[in-house]
């Protein structure tokens, strides 16, 4: 049920009681607001629940909701080209290539990963030398291609620039 509670307020006394009427229900601290008011933030605000840790029950609930969900042709490729051309910075590159270094997958997503590829065509293998050890390996041509050898040396390049880093 929903009432006026104030009419005919400027905006900044509105913001004023706004703060008044949150603190007085204490709607913060019981999860009815985000904020303690006065700020303006729009329905829909990116950052409401930035940093918030939600329970297993609550994914849960969400999961639960968006199992089955199909998304249409219409807007799989409108969330495409929303991704097409997006800038990934150097750093952030290096990073992914080091993460999946070395990663192993099971025989059965191997399986899954060739079925698809199959007939598709393939960027040439290239061998390139790795920049820490200067020995010989081969990797396909692309803007996400191996730029060392083995993790080893992607660490050693990593714990050159950044001495927190361990492998």
């Amino acid at each position: 049920m929903l009432s006026i509670l104030y009419d005919g307020l400027t905006e900044a006394d509105a913001r004023h009681k706004e703060i008044e009427c949150i603190a007085s229900a204490n709607s913060v601290l019981k999860g009815y607001n985000m904020t303690p008011g006065g700020d303006g933030v729009p329905i829909g605000w990116p950052g409401a629940n930035k940093g918030k840790r939600f329970s297993q029950e609550w994914c849960d609930r969400i999961s639960q909701a968006l199992t089955g969900h199909v998304l249409s042709s219409e807007t799989k490729s409108k969330i495409g080209a929303a991704s097409k051309g997006h800038a990934v910075s150097q750093g952030t590159r290096d990073r992914v290539s080091l993460a999946l270094t070395g990663r192993v997958r099971p025989p059965e997503v191997g399986e899954k990963i060739r079925a698809a590829n199959l007939g598709k065509m393939r960027t040439p293998v290239v061998e390139r030398e790795c920049p820490m050890c200067g020995s010989k390996f081969q990797t396909r041509v692309n803007t996400m291609g191996r730029k060392y050898c083995s993790k080893s040396c992607a660490c050693k390049f990593a714990g050159q620039r950044n001495s927190r880093v361990t492998c």
